[in-house]
């Protein structure tokens, strides 16, 4: 019995079979590789840290019980027998050798850390109601040749006088914090606001740093023209 994700289970072919794995399908195919006679399916079948199992005789049997997401076919005419997985979640042991690992679902972390080098590409939404920490920086796509209608803010610090900044704490933790209200700048800078499914807004506070620039320099104008 495998009691845990560590453990390994290793086949060792027989007379005349063949065993072969497919990455990408995430397929272990048993099948007859030719010559005649008896054979057996398994010369040994090896269990990390249990007793290895053997095969006597051509009349020994080894059984597979297909686990929750496996699916285990069998090929009289060409004496294959194919273990598949069929998806749907479950844990992830290793996902070194699978280069392009799939969620069907959510992952749970179980206190655990996701560590490594390289990059994490997400198309979507990253929803955390703790504190994301970087020892590098967080870069939006900003590039000129993938925006269009490109237009100067107006009236930035007539809408910048109408912010209001608050401190506060969130409902059930005691930490003070400063920001702003997303349903009072929606009605003033309604680009910066992002609502979800269940109706909680967000605010993209890295946006705002473009009402602040055109904000800064209309007011550097009316103190030019007061000198």
């Amino acid at each position: 019995m495998l009691h845990n994700t560590a453990d390994t289970l290793t086949f060792v072919a027989g007379t005349n079979m063949t065993i072969t794995t497919d990455a990408t399908t995430d397929e272990i195919t048993f099948a007859s590789s030719g010559g005649g006679g008896s054979q057996n399916v398994f010369d040994k079948v090896a269990v990390a840290g249990q007793t290895t199992i053997a095969a006597d005789s051509t009349t020994d049997t080894l059984t597979f019980v297909a686990g929750t997401n496996i699916t285990i076919t069998t090929d009289a005419t060409t004496d294959s027998v194919t273990i598949n997985s069929t998806g749907g979640g479950g844990g992830i042991s290793d996902v070194v050798s699978d280069t392009t690992p799939q969620l069907g679902g959510d992952l749970d972390l179980n206190s655990s850390d996701i560590t490594g080098t390289g990059n994490i590409d997400i198309t979507g939404t990253i929803d955390s109601t703790g504190t994301i920490t970087t020892g590098g920086d967080f870069n939006t796509t900003s590039d000129r040749t993938l925006k269009e209608n490109i237009e100067t803010i107006p009236n930035a610090l007539d809408k910048v006088l109408a912010l209001r900044g608050v401190n506060f704490n969130m409902i059930g933790q005691e930490e003070r914090k400063v920001g702003l209200i997303a349903q009072e700048i929606e009605e003033i800078l309604p680009e910066v606001v992002n609502t979800n499914e269940d109706g909680i807004k967000s605010v993209s506070y890295a946006n705002i740093v473009g009402l602040l620039i055109e904000a800064i320099k209309e007011q550097q104008e009316i103190i030019e023209k007061l000198k």
